[in-house]
């Protein structure tokens, strides 16, 4: 009996082995058919970008006022479009601030009088240009030792500024990076227009989903968000949104507190308007008065981050369109864009400021309903860009609502919110709260 025990467990063990080995040759069996492929290489195209003119830039005669100008230009040599930036290395600058450049290209002034690069890092000058395949993008670089009259500048004589400029075609941050960075980007086709924003329709950032193959895609915020909040200086501003080159346009919430926060709203004043925001009748509108003499006190100093950009004074009938699950328009019709250079819209800007449009309040969240949860809410009434066709001029009333002044009444003053737009090179750190608004990286 004892013996047969024994037999019997020898067996099961030799069955067990078996079934391993069996299954341990399946495997390897397996294994080796599953690496029995065929080879794929693959190779990346190298990038044929050449960079042609002037690289070394060296300014050890200038004399204040004077002015002088480098040519470059950039070759895709390639049949794919490309993305690139334009950096400046080896620099070293004893003149300070009151050197300044200006870029071109063949079309557009890209940079207008902007303080030369004092770091003696790469610093990026222009990102995320780009060129189509098989052609050729012409740059002009001026340099201006600015002479301020009012200032003794002696201090700056016999000093110098060289530098190198180069190309790359880094992914580096532009001003929307921080945006997406630290936010869940979500598609506007799930929102509904005609409602406020609220938790369950709008809180964060957004992608306008006609935009999402555009080279600068729209992102806009959205509802009772807390991290969009931006400071220049001693004023704090909130972001709004992205804009088609890639800049982010930001509306005026007021002064910084003694504790450092954006936390306490103001506006820059009161006016009426108008019949529009250029002209009423053969003067300026008492409102475009008003944001001008803001701007000149306290932007021009930062106007090297600014970018000229639309701001659409165009006919939205309130109750039919605005009112209803439309998609707002970003863009409009030339001769009712309101900008400083005239390529770009009508030319009729002074400066690159002017207000909110009534669109861009209802991409917020704002609607013909009460809302005081919006990022753009406000305590009082304060005028947006936009004319009913009744005729009347739009203002958000201090409910939170979108509403008009009608032109058959006498205009009441309602406050004045500037709106400006930083251009797409400038980075952000921060976080975009109250107390840790987004900064510009100089």
């Amino acid at each position: 009996m004892k013996n047969n025990k024994i037999l019997i467990i020898i067996l099961l063990v030799a069955s067990i082995l078996i079934s391993i080995f069996s299954v341990t040759y399946s495997y390897f069996t397996a294994k080796v058919k599953e690496n029995n492929k065929t080879e794929t290489n693959i190779k990346v195209q190298d990038l044929e970008l050449e960079f042609n003119g002037v690289k070394e830039i060296n300014v050890d005669s200038i004399v204040l006022g004077e002015s002088f100008t480098k040519t470059f230009n950039v070759v895709n040599n390639s049949t794919s479009d490309l993305t690139y930036n334009i950096y400046m290395e080896n620099i070293n600058n004893t003149i300070g601030d009151d050197l300044v450049y200006s870029l071109s290209d063949d079309n557009t002034n890209l940079v207008i009088n902007k303080a030369m690069p004092s770091t003696a890092d790469k610093k990026y000058l222009l990102k995320k240009l780009s060129i189509a395949a098989k052609s050729t993008v012409n740059y002009t670089m001026t340099v201006t030792l600015v002479n301020k009259e009012d200032e003794d500048q002696s201090a700056i004589l016999g000093k110098s500024f060289s530098g190198t400029l180069g190309i790359d075609t880094k992914q580096v941050p532009t001003a929307s990076s921080a945006l997406k960075a630290s936010n869940e980007v979500m598609p506007s086709t799930i929102l509904n227009f005609s409602q406020i924003s609220s938790d369950s329709n709008g809180k964060g950032l957004y992608l306008l989903s006609s935009t999402k193959d555009d080279n600068y895609p729209i992102y806009f915020y959205r509802g009772a968000v807390t991290n969009n909040n931006l400071k220049i200086g001693d004023l704090c501003f909130k972001i709004l949104r992205t804009t088609s080159t890639g800049g982010i346009k930001i509306i005026y919430y007021g002064t910084i507190s003694e504790s450092g926060s954006c936390d306490s709203y103001s506006s820059i004043g009161n006016a009426q308007f108008g019949s529009n925001y250029y002209k009423n009748g053969t003067t300026n509108s008492p409102v475009k008065g008003v944001v001008d003499t803001w701007y000149f006190n306290n932007m021009i100093k930062y106007q090297s981050f600014l970018e000229d950009t639309q701001f659409c004074e165009e006919t939205v009938k309130l109750y039919d369109e605005f009112g209803a699950n439309k998609v707002p328009s970003v863009t409009c019709d030339k001769d009712l864009a309101y900008t400083v250079s005239d390529e770009i819209g009508n030319g009729k800007l002074d400066y690159p400021v002017a207000l909110m449009t009534l669109n861009e309040y209802k991409l917020s969240g704002g609607t013909l309903n009460i809302n005081k949860t919006s990022f753009t809410y406000a305590p009082s009434n304060y005028w947006v860009l936009g004319i009913e066709p009744n005729p009347g001029k739009y203002y958000v009333d201090s409910e939170g609502r979108g509403a008009y002044s009608n032109l058959g009444y006498s205009y009441p003053s309602h406050d004045i919110r500037p709106v400006v737009s930083l251009n797409r090179n400038v980075e952000l750190s921060g976080s975009g709260t109250t107390n840790d608004p987004f900064v510009i990286v100089e």
